[in-house]
């Protein structure tokens, strides 16, 4: 085993091997490349250091890693650490890593250094997070730093630049006592800016801006028609009132369907979106239904605004989506289905759009009637066969309506499925072809035709391929083909099909492949496998299994052979079926067994350990009998204990796997038996006495120095450590033996003890000494108490006195050690005067108490250093405070004593008997307030009401339920006569009036149903009166007036809570109406005045007159003037008279002559400036002249005229505008008064203040411009038209406050928010209420951003912060109360919570040894109190123990004395818990360890080469044993043996390493000394020719296995026995490797064998002429290198010539051979058939050299038939085959030659690769003139048929 040890330099690979060091190839060593320098380290951390490589190179790259998460790629960089925050002194890890390449310094990964670098800790400035000072809260606000900003560690000063001109130096700072804070006098960004000094001269700067600003505002308007329009639809919306908002501002614009816009300062006019989908569903915060609402804000640092617009409707336009089936049957039902999409969004609703179903001719079914819905479905039936159309439509009442459409086409049944298919059986692989003849129908196009097929296999599963208008089946089986005739598409299989079915029966040629794994021995049995096994679905026909052509058995299955003997056997199988016959064989060898034997000596001592080796095998397994002593029984070498004659067994098993086995039988020679005794163990410095014996008398001698004769006791002194003694006996018959005595020798313990500091006092009081070491021993001396540590300084007095400490060990070794004790005087505690104070005083301090530095016990401390008391927490009475100066017996106490008064505790109770705190609003409830707790005199305050009798004890008071709804809390709070306070609430709950409202129209008709409806909400009950007697009570009534009049309609509505509202409303009840009019004259001249005299009857309706071709509006005019162009025309006036009753017609005539008559009117005669009016002229008389006259700018002709802008600056203003016209009749003309008002308003006002705590009083300020009016809405605090209104809000949360401003023309609108700030939440809920005495538990609040937190305790304890932890010295229950204030908000609140102290366990416990060797076994004992759950954990790192007594082994693996502390922690049932620990001393155990640098060794003499691995050892014995047990060797006591072994055998090896400690262990080996083989071998004959059989004879010894080795490539395995057969001509070098049965080897080389090649006989035949009549052929050999060359042309003649010519005879087939031979002998025969005939003669060459890499050298390059007689032959056909019978080549041209070159079917030029060198098959066909046609080509290779032949042809390059 080699000894291979890894060492590190820098970072570069180095590598040790026996303590050589290796430099890695082709890399360089790091040395000082990475090594630096550091400059400018240890100032402050703000500073730059720079570094300096030591040994610069320009060819390699730097990086350093600074250890702050900076990286520096440059030479030598500078840098500043970063993060370097905190006090003192900050280090940091700085790494240079150098790279040069793979060649380079530590190769790829180059070389790396670090160094530590020290810089100073900059100060933390602790500047917070800052954000902004807001106007509208009281002027400009102090603002303040918070405390924690001051709160860093280390810094000495802090100096703060307010960034308003004034700064601040804070040198210390208090957070109760001390702010830090400026006022701002003005709008503006403020930077603040800290710089913070550090104790160790190092400065910080921290800079953050503050923002001093006002709320935005933002306002918008509808776009116009915003509530009938269909999507998708723009709608542009104004932007406005932001003019006035500061930069950073930012807009938002959230369009209410789920689209935003967003725009920073300033923003856009208006902005535009277009709405793609309904406002179904969707409410707005004004309580628009279905409709968005656009919400624009305006947000900045001090607050938002908001505008809202709304609503916007949006409908949803029809877009239906169709789904359903075109082909269709007659008969079944198909669903056809339309998905609507349009809706129809209202104020009260939102429902789909409608839809209707057609279809195209109606088919006689009823189809649904229109519907509203989103989901529209009709499942027709079709009566008849075909065409038609299924139409939707979606209608809607505002967007535009939508069809659509699906053509359906019905078809008629398929009557039968008509086709053909054939053959209908074959072998595989087999291709039908099908057709189908189906007649198509004359409707609706195409069937849709299926073919499917289906089967069995009786092999593989069923397997087939499409193949056109057909299928190949793959495999055999039997299939069914099936033609099915339908309807296309899905209705398919809803409808009739028609089908026909064929069977189809597939055979496969059999196939038999088997094969046999693994090396097979003599006597085994084989399991063949099958490989492939297929026999065809048609049967078999013949079967068999033969061994050696003997058949063994007909069984399908595979084939189970034993083969007896060794040699070599064919095993063969055979297949047959219908469709062929297949066969397969494989050789077996059968190896013989190994023969195996036994190398041992012949006579062994008793006790000694001898070594047996096998040979005769590879592997050997030995049987265990009790005497073999070797841990691996796998080796072929085995150490056997001889104490008694034994037989051992083994198996073996050779190169091949084959097993045999053997047994030997071994005598042993007894041996003397000697035995040392002596002390087990002793302290250093005893004497020690030894004593050997021997009970046969056999000599003995002492082998521990100084030796001598062993009857003679020897005598030593101990030295520490192990202290081992041997003797050694020898026996007549020479056997030796020796025996060892060991003693431990153990040091003296060493004592560390520690004198008491500080000093005890003079006063009565067991204090325990400080713990000695080693622990467990007595302590002794004036004071002690007990003599485990108890000290009573009371009893010895002040002074210096001396104890004494006695220890002894786990040994019995014991050592003495003195200690001096002080005893002083105590100091005495004083704890100052008593108090008064009212039970919610808070936290107070305890004064007056000394000496400071002493602590308190008693209730509700706060702090117990401090003596601050919680006196909210303590009951009402006398409590007293214990203070302690000192511990144990330096401790002195004193007592204090306060009084605790109780709080009024007032009630509030009804002063009506029969009165609630349940009232409807605008009810009134008396109350008054009692108390029987405080002391008198009582003085009450109440809040939400209103005082009765504030001179005569305000106890009485008034609650008006008039401020609104919900729940309301009174507060009377009581001052008693001790000045203590206390209060009560009481809650009133306000119910809200019932809404009553009915909605009816103001006129309805007689003797027709009224249209009720009631809107009122919260209503449950219903009384309604009509007016005129009659009533009905319920939700809407069912009533007709009976008669016309006016009439008073009320309604009473009660709420659940009894509550009451009414509502009445007048509505007059009418007839229908009457027209009727009177003309003063019926003919005049224009202009013709007539008075027209209205006498209709029409109440609360419309008239409409119809004169000039014109409608007129009701009433006319005094005088209807009517004009007339030119002629007198005939005048017809009509009154159409309409109200809600009916309408009524009247029609009379007048005659009119021609007069001029201007007017005109405008669209909008009062509008806001700036303002362009729109004119109608009407105008009548057609006349010459028209003039306009505006009132401002110039006058206009013309009847279209162009109106100006009006837009005056001053206050609203009427313009007479006038329109004259002049004709042959006369002049008239007209005017109109138009009305500007102005157009310029901005609401604005402003706020005291916009947070604060509740209740918060505000003020709000109108400073609107351009306004005339303006109302505050306050968010439910009512509204105000005051210019200044000021309000409370009670209750915590954000409220808006919205401004309306108007002039009349216009109005502006402005919301701001205002927060009310909550009180801080606490939430107590995750505070563990129970606890365990003396454990710390932590104790945590939630709140939200909190100012200050702090914590009291019951047991007098105080924390600080939300989280706390607390420790509980006594079980009980406790009251924990927590504080706080908001951070920004300054709201405190306090909640409290009751923590129950569970009692800890008592523990009494040991481990038992305290001390021992490793491993240690520790068992501990265990008398502990109190716990349930017992956990130990013993200092190890091994998983804790569980249980009260567990057993547990501590191990030492380290070389020197270890304690391992015992930790014990308990738990009760209630998981309180309690800890323990004592040590434990574990001793080292030395690591007994030696490696054999050869563990085996061929032959003797042997070596034994040992190194000794042990570790902690300080001496080691050594023994070697042979076979039998015996001592190879004299036993050795050092360091290492040296040892040379002289016969072969395995000797077991053994050493016993022992430590100072007397601990020791023991290792053991096995070294094997084998025999070795020596190899003899023969070879004969030493040469030949093709094929040489060379036979060998193998003489060798002691080999368990002879290798041959011939040329490494040709043999490689064991001596043949039927001789090597070298097939290939050359010289072959062989030799031959004997194996022992151990593995030893020796090798023989032989002498090379020499192969001669053979000749090659083969010939070229060519023809020489041509024609028919032709018989002249040449000859020539390929092979020309042979020496002798002899001819037979088959006609009796011959020649010895090597190329010649001959003549044949004549016609007929000649059999002509050549043999050729070389000069060693070797010969080879040819013999080729030349047929000549007469008619056509055929030469096929065998073999061609086509082109090598696709370059041609023109020799003999291709492969073309010779044939003559072309005239007689019609078609010519040549293929070309592979070896496994694929076509690779085919032609019809005789001229085209094959080159060798693949070409699939169909390719007629050169293919896309060229073949490999080989044997080809080809086949030539020709078809002669008047032959019938082509045969088919066969399924397999044959040569039969006429003008058919066949061959092969050998490539060659």
């Amino acid at each position: 085993m080699s000894l291979f040890m890894p060492r590190i330099v820098a970072v570069c690979l180095t590598t040790m091997w026996w303590g050589m060091v290796l430099q890695v190839q082709g890399q360089s060593p790091c040395g000082a490349v990475a090594d630096f320098t550091v400059l400018e380290a240890g100032q402050c951390a703000d500073l730059p250091v720079s570094f300096d490589v030591t040994a610069p190179d320009a060819g390699l790259t730097y990086t350093w890693d600074f250890g702050d998460g900076v990286t520096s790629s440059e030479f030598q960089p500078e840098h500043v650490f970063q993060g370097a925050v905190g006090v003192g002194f900050i280090d940091f890890t700085v790494t240079l890593t150098v790279q040069g390449g793979a060649g380079g310094p530590g190769g790829a990964a180059g070389c790396t250094s670090a160094q530590t670098v020290t810089v100073l800790a900059l100060p933390d400035p602790g500047l917070p997070d800052l954000s902004a000072i807001c106007l509208g809260q009281d002027g400009f606000p102090a603002f303040a730093l918070p405390a924690t900003t001051f709160s860093g560690a280390g810094v000495d000063a802090w100096q703060v630049d307010w960034g308003n001109g004034s700064d601040t130096l804070v040198n210390a700072f208090n957070p109760v006592l001390d702010t830090v804070g400026t006022t701002y006098p003005a709008l503006g960004l403020y930077g603040i800016t800290i710089v913070a000094s550090g104790s160790n001269g190092c400065v910080s700067v921290a800079t953050d801006s503050l923002f001093v600003g006002t709320n935005p505002t933002i306002g918008s308007a509808l776009p116009g028609n915003s509530v009938t329009v269909c999507s998708p639809y723009a709608l542009t919306f104004p932007i406005l009132e932001t003019d006035n908002n500061l930069p950073g501002t930012v807009y938002s614009v959230s369009f209410g369907d789920g689209n935003t816009a967003s725009f920073s300062h300033p923003p856009p006019n208006e902005v535009s979106h277009t709405y793609g989908s309904s406002s179904c569903f969707s409410n707005t915060p004004g309580g628009e239904a279905n409709a968005f609402a656009v919400t624009l804000s305006a947000n900045n640092l001090c607050g938002n605004a908001t505008n809202i617009v709304e609503p916007i409707r949006i409908h949803q336009s029809p877009a239906p989506d169709m789904f359903g089936i075109g082909s269709v049957c007659a008969g079944p039902t198909f669903l056809y289905e339309a998905l609507g999409s349009g809706l129809i969004a209202t104020p009260t609703y939102c429902v789909p759009a409608y839809g209707e179903w057609n279809i195209v001719p109606e088919q006689g079914q009823d189809l649904p009637a229109p519907s509203s819905s989103t989901d529209f479905q009709i499942a027709p039936v079709f009566p008849e066969v075909g065409e038609y159309t299924v139409y939707f439509t979606e209608s809607h009442p505002n967007c535009q309506d939508s069809t659509g459409a699906i053509p359906v086409c019905v078809y008629p049944d398929p009557a039968e499925a008509i086709g053909t298919l054939a053959p209908l059986s074959g072998c595989t692989p087999l291709t039908i072809a099908w057709e189908n003849l189906t007649p198509e129908p004359e409707l609706c196009g195409e069937w849709d035709v299926r073919w499917f097929v289906s089967g069995t296999s009786g092999g593989f599963d069923p397997d087939w391929e499409s193949a056109g208008d057909g299928v190949t089946f793959l495999n055999d089986g039997i299939y069914t083909v099936t033609l099915e005739i339908g309807l296309p598409g899905p209705a398919r299989y809803d409808c009739v099909t028609a089908s026909e079915t064929w069977t189809i029966t597939v055979t496969e040629p059999p196939v038999v492949n088997f094969s046999q794994s693994g090396n097979v021995c003599a006597g085994d049995g084989v399991q063949f496998q099958w490989n492939d096994y297929l026999e065809g679905i048609g049967g078999i026909l013949d079967f068999g299994w033969s061994v050696e052509g003997e058949e063994v058995s007909s069984s399908t299955n595979a084939l189970y052979h034993v083969f007896d003997t060794a040699g070599t056997y064919e095993v063969s199988v055979l297949l047959e079926n219908y469709c062929g016959t297949d066969t397969d064989t494989e050789m077996v060898e059968v190896l013989p067994l190994p023969a195996l034997d036994f190398v041992a000596p012949a006579q062994v001592c008793q006790g000694d350990t001898v070594t047996v080796e096998a040979t005769g095998a590879l592997n050997y397994v030995w049987t265990e009998a009790g005497a073999i002593v070797s841990e691996q029984l796998y080796w072929d070498t085995v150490g056997v204990v001889t104490e008694f004659d034994v037989s051992i067994e083994v198996t073996g098993t050779d190169v091949f796997g084959c097993v045999n086995a053997a047994t030997l039988d071994i005598e042993v020679t007894d041996s003397p038996d000697p035995e040392v005794v002596g002390p087990g163990s002793a302290c250093v410095g005893d004497a020690l006495t030894f004593t050997a014996t021997e009970p046969e008398g056999a000599d003995l001698e002492w082998q521990t120095l100084p030796g001598g004769d062993g009857d003679v006791p020897l005598v030593l002194e101990a030295v520490e450590g192990v202290f081992p003694v041997s003797v050694l006996a020898t026996n007549a018959a020479g056997c030796t033996r020796s025996y060892t005595w060991v003693t431990d020798v153990f040091e003296l313990p060493e004592l560390n003890l520690t004198a008491p500091s500080p000093p005890y006092c003079n006063q009565t009081f067991e204090e325990v000494l400080p713990s000695a070491f080693p622990p467990g021993g007595t302590w002794a001396g004036a004071g002690i108490t007990n003599p485990v540590g108890g000290f009573d300084p009371g009893a010895v007095g002040e002074g210096f006195h001396t104890v004494l400490y006695t220890y002894t060990d786990v040994n019995g070794c014991t050592s003495v050690d003195s200690m001096g004790v002080t005893v002083v005087e105590p100091d005495t505690a004083d704890a100052g005067y008593d108090q008064l104070l009212c039970a919610d005083a808070g936290q107070v301090q305890l004064e007056l108490f000394y000496p400071p530095g002493g602590s308190w016990t008693g209730p509700a401390l706060a702090d117990d250093i401090g003596g601050v008391v919680d006196v909210a927490s303590l009951n009402a009475g006398d409590h007293a405070w214990v203070y302690h100066y000192g511990v144990n017996s330096c401790e002195t106490d004193d007592e204090v004593a306060w009084t605790v008064l109780p709080l009024p505790e007032p009630q509030i109770m009804e002063s009506v008997a029969g009165a609630t705190a349940d009232l409807c609003l605008s009810d009134s409830l008396f109350l008054h307030a009692y108390d029987d707790v405080g002391a008198d005199p009582l003085f009450f305050t109440w809040s939400g009401v209103e005082v009765l009798n504030p001179l005569s004890g305000a106890d009485s008071a008034l609650f008006a339920a008039d401020a609104g709804t919900g729940s309301f809390v009174v507060t009377v709070e009581v001052l008693d006569g001790n000045f203590c306070a206390g209060s009560a609430n009481y809650t009133v709950e306000v119910r809200p009036l019932p809404w009553a409202q009915f909605a009816l129209p103001s006129v309805i008709c007689d003797n027709d149903n009224a249209p009720w409806s009631n809107i009122s909400s919260d209503g449950v009950f219903f009384d309604w009166q009509f007016g005129n007697g009659a009533g009905e009570v319920g939700f809407e009534p069912n009533y007709t007036y009976p008669d016309t009049g006016l009439y008073a309609v009320s309604l009473e509505v009660a709420s659940a809570y009894g509550c009451e509202s009414v509502y009445s409303q007048d509505v007059e009840v009418v007839g229908p109406p009457i027209a009727d009019f009177a003309l003063d004259t019926d003919e005049g001249c224009t202009p013709l005045p007539v008075q027209v005299t209205d006498l209709s009857y029409a109440p609360y309706g419309t008239a409409q007159w119809t004169l000039q071709d014109s409608v007129w509006s009701d009433p006319l005019p005094p005088f209807v003037v009517f004009v007339q162009d030119d002629t007198t025309y005939q005048e017809t006036m009509s009154l159409e008279v309409t109200n809600l009753c009916g309408t009524a017609i009247l029609q009379d005539t007048l005659m009119v002559l021609t007069e001029p008559l201007m007017r005109f009117a405008l669209l909008e005669d009062t509008a806001c400036a700036p303002f362009q009016p729109t004119v109608v002229n009407n105008s009548l008389g057609a006349p010459d002249v028209t003039q306009w006259d505006w009132a401002v700018g110039p006058l206009q002709d013309g009847e279209d005229p162009v109106p100006p802008f009006y837009d005056p600056t001053g206050p609203v203003t009427t313009y007479p505008i006038t329109l004259s016209g002049t004709n042959q009749c006369g002049t008239h003309d007209t005017t109109v008064s138009l009305t500007i008002l102005p157009n310029s308003i901005t609401a604005f006002f402003t706020l005291s203040q916009s947070a604060g705590c509740p209740p918060l009083t505000l003020t709000a300020v109108d400073e609107s411009v351009g306004a005339t009016q303006s109302v505050f809405d306050f968010g439910g605090f009512g509204f105000s038209n005051d210019p200044v209104a000021s309000l409370t809000m009670p209750d915590p949360g954000t409220f808006t406050i919205r401004q309306v401003a108007t002039n009349g023309c216009s109005f502006d609108t402005l919301e701001q928010e205002v927060e009310v700030y909550a009180p801080p939440t606490i939430n107590l809920s995750g505070v563990d209420v129970f606890a365990c005495e003396d454990a710390p538990t932590t104790l945590t609040a939630l709140t939200e951003n909190p100012g200050w937190a702090a914590w009291s305790f019951s047991d007098g304890g105080l924390g600080i912060g939300l989280s706390v932890e607390h420790t509980f010295y006594e079980p009980g229950t406790f009251t924990a109360v927590f504080e706080t204030e908001g951070a920004f908000s300054g709201c405190a609140n306090v909640d409290s919570v009751q923590v129950t102290v569970f009692p800890a366990p008592d523990l009494d416990w040991y481990p038992e040894p305290a001390a021992g060797c490793s491993p240690l076994t520790v068992e501990v004992t265990n008398q502990s109190t109190g716990a349930l759950f017992h956990q130990f954990s013993f200092g190890d790192g091994s998983p804790p123990a569980l249980g009260s007594t567990p057993t547990h082994t501590l191990v030492n693996s380290t070389d020197s004395i270890l304690q391992f502390v015992v930790h014990y922690a308990a738990e009760s049932d209630q998981l309180c818990g309690a800890q323990d620990s004592i040590s434990v001393t574990v001793l080292p155990t030395p690591d007994a360890a030696f490696t054999l640098l050869e563990e085996a060794h061929c032959g003797a003499p042997a070596a034994v080469t040992l190194a000794n691995g042990s570790l902690g050892a300080i001496v080691g014995q050594w023994y070697i044993e042979d076979d039998l047990g015996l001592d190879a060797a004299p036993p050795y006591l050092g360091i290492v043996p040296n040892w040379t072994l002289q016969e072969p055998g395995a000797y077991d090896i053994t050493l016993v390493a022992s430590n100072d400690y007397a601990c020791s262990d023991t290792a053991q080996g096995v070294f094997d000394v084998y025999v070795p083989a020596e190899a003899a071998v023969v070879a004969f004959p030493d040469s030949g020719c093709v094929p040489h059989v060379v036979n060998f004879e193998d003489w060798s010894v002691n080999a368990a296995m002879t290798v041959l080795v011939v040329d490494t490539s040709v043999y490689t395995g064991d001596i043949p026995e039927e001789g090597l057969v070298l097939t290939e001509p050359g010289a072959y070098p062989g030799m031959v490797v004997a194996v022992s049965p151990d593995g030893c080897r020796d090798t023989l080389t032989l002498d090379p064998f020499v192969v001669h090649p053979l000749p090659s006989a083969d010939f070229n035949v060519g023809a020489v002429g041509s024609g028919l009549d032709n018989t002249t052929f040449s000859f020539s050999p390929y092979d020309t290198t042979a020496m002798f060359y002899t001819w037979n042309f088959g006609d009796g003649n011959g020649s010895f010539d090597r190329s010649l010519y001959h003549t044949f005879p004549g016609s007929g087939e000649y059999v002509v051979s050549l043999e050729t031979q070389t000069q060693f002998g070797c010969t080879d025969l040819e013999v080729e058939r030349i047929t000549i005939e007469d008619d056509i003669q055929v030469w096929v060459p065998t073999a061609f050299t086509p082109a090598t890499n696709g370059v041609f050298d023109g020799i003999n390059d291709a492969f073309v038939p010779v044939i003559r007689g072309w005239s007689l032959i019609r078609k010519y056909e040549f293929w070309v085959f592979d070896r496994w019978g694929n076509q690779v080549f085919y032609s019809q041209d005789p001229d085209e030659p094959w080159i060798a070159d693949h070409r699939g079917p169909g390719e007629t030029v050169q293919g896309d690769r060229f073949l490999g060198d080989g044997v080809y098959n080809w086949l030539l066909r020709l078809t002669l003139v008047g032959d019938t046609p082509d045969m088919e080509w066969p399924k397999s290779f044959q040569c039969d048929g006429p003008r058919q032949f066949c061959g092969t042809v050998n490539v060659l390059r």
